[in-house]
């Protein structure tokens, strides 16, 4: 994964967060209410949300700084 200008962290750089789904139920009352409360894809949209808000929050904007790697 990859921050762009500081602390915008790079959502093409999160892809690899979709494989989180598999640990999810696939249907059912638990997958509903995920999907109800979060999105279709509710482990990539909490875990990507959750880091870019960390991410944010943290480090400082920097319009010329070069991406780099989250770690």
């Amino acid at each position: 994964m990859n921050v762009t200008k500081g602390n915008i962290l790079d959502l093409d750089s999160t892809l690899s967060l979709v494989q989180l789904e598999s640990v999810l139920p696939k249907s059912g009352q638990i997958r509903e209410l995920l999907e109800e409360y979060i999105g279709e894809i509710p482990a990539f949209t909490f875990m990507s949300r959750r880091l870019a808000n960390s991410i944010s929050d943290t480090l400082e904007y920097d319009a010329e700084a070069p991406t780099i790697p989250l770690m």
